[in-house]
């Protein structure tokens, strides 16, 4: 053991320290940055510690697959419109302390409800399948305080926990250099790849230690007055199926299948702003092309066929052949609907329950003006952060009675459900 010993103090220092010590570099360059900086600037922690917080404090919301979640992947399902998605962002850290600017994501969206309705009604199969493409584009965080000694505070927790994580960085570096120079018969270009390897996986695994713990710390604290962002995402729609619906052109024709290719194309921009109590409001505006039909507005209605044989129907048999309980009867068109809509969502203070309230205005052909309230709930985990996302969605379909003007308010009303879930790591 003293042999071992003596042997081991015998190499050169710089080989045993040389690659911890650029780790713990770049984390005292990165403190030093942060603390010389202007407490009238706001900027408390390091950037990739700023896109943890935020990635929290914003993953209190995710209803649909355009809201933005910081994770690497995300699922949402909405009951009222039978709507489920996954999405995958590929955003790829740097290793550089910069704040999250843009990335893209990739995912499928299908209506699962779909087969189960066609199959309990006797229709015929929708079926919404297709990819969605994400581009977001994200502001820096901007950050007021109450006062300096904010700033001082969260200074000294930094340098804290800079001193605790260097003795750990040193003391594993020292461990693996023992435990190599104890194993015989390894030549240099093994060690090299050794090496290499390790503290490859020591810098991103203390990279992210010393983001989180500098996010804690702002999170346990939350030492400002305000903090705030806003980002701009264009999402893509396209369709992979084309949906199907059975039509007649009247009680007097034949029934024939007619197709729909329904794309989207929008662009959202969003406003969130959070308070010291933890008051979180986002503000969202929307504009929106949709490849619409008659049969998805309900400008065309459903017959089953008992009415359709009561309104003097001559084409019972067609019911009866494909075992169709219902179908439609008009002037089936496809065409473009344009839409607007305004969003807010409001949580109180200290609070995972809120409440959220959306208007959309829908032109063209389609001209209907449509409503939501909700009451958003996030759950959190033991570490008290935002978990699963729901929402209970009350719509409000066509409020100015653009498509029946016989039908009253109580007629158009829908009950719904959102759920939300990030899975995996957060992005920094």
């Amino acid at each position: 053991m003293k042999q071992f010993l003596i042997l081991y103090f015998l190499i050169p220092i710089k080989l045993i320290s040389q690659s911890a010590d650029s780790i713990i570099n770049n984390f005292k360059e990165v403190n030093a940055i942060i603390k010389n900086i202007d407490c009238t600037d706001g900027q408390l922690i390091s950037n990739r510690a700023m896109n943890l917080f935020m990635a929290d404090r914003v993953g209190y919301y995710l209803a649909n697959h355009e809201n933005l979640t910081f994770c690497k992947n995300n699922v949402t399902l909405n009951t009222g419109t039978g709507i489920f998605s996954m999405t995958h962002s590929f955003f790829e850290p740097t290793g550089a302390d910069l704040p999250l600017k843009s990335f893209n994501a990739l995912g499928l969206k299908a209506n699962i409800f779909d087969a189960y309705k066609a199959t309990k009604n006797k229709t015929t199969f929708n079926n919404e399948l297709g990819i969605t493409y994400k581009q977001f584009w994200l502001s820096k965080p901007k950050t007021i305080l109450n006062n300096c000694d904010e700033k001082t505070a969260s200074n000294s927790s930094s340098e804290l926990i800079f001193n605790e994580l260097k003795n750990e960085i040193t003391l594993k570096s020292t461990n693996f250099e023992m435990e190599l120079l104890g194993i015989s018969n390894l030549n240099e270009k093994i060690k090299k790849e050794l090496k290499r390897g390790f503290y490859a996986s020591l810098n991103e695994e203390y990279s992210r230690k010393f983001a989180t713990a500098q996010f804690r710390d702002l999170f346990e604290n939350m030492r400002f007055k305000k903090t705030s962002m806003n980002w701009t995402n264009l999402s893509v729609f396209v369709p992979v199926i084309r949906q199907r619906y059975i039509v007649a052109s009247d009680l007097n024709s034949n029934f024939n299948v007619k197709k729909s290719y329904p794309a989207a194309l929008s662009i959202n921009h969003t406003r969130f702003s959070e308070w010291k109590n933890a008051t979180k409001v986002y503000v969202n505006l929307r504009a929106g092309l949709l490849s619409n039909n008659s049969i998805n507005t309900t400008i065309l209605e459903n017959y089953t066929l008992e009415t359709y044989r009561g309104l003097g129907g001559k084409n019972v048999s067609y019911f009866l052949d494909k075992q169709l309980d219902r179908a439609s009867i008009g002037d089936f068109r496809n065409f473009l609907t344009p839409n607007l809509s305004a969003q807010i969502v409001y949580f109180p203070p200290q609070n995972h329950f809120g409440i959220s309230a959306k208007l959309e205005q829908n032109f063209g052909k389609f001209k209907a003006l449509n409503g939501t309230l909700g009451i958003p709930v996030v759950l959190i985990d033991k570490q008290s952060y935002a978990l699963s996302n729901f929402e209970i969605q009350i719509h409000f379909f066509d409020l100015s009675n653009s498509l029946n003007y016989s039908k009253k308010l109580n007629d158009n009303i829908s009950i719904g459900l959102t759920w939300g879930q990030a899975i995996g790591r957060n992005v920094y």
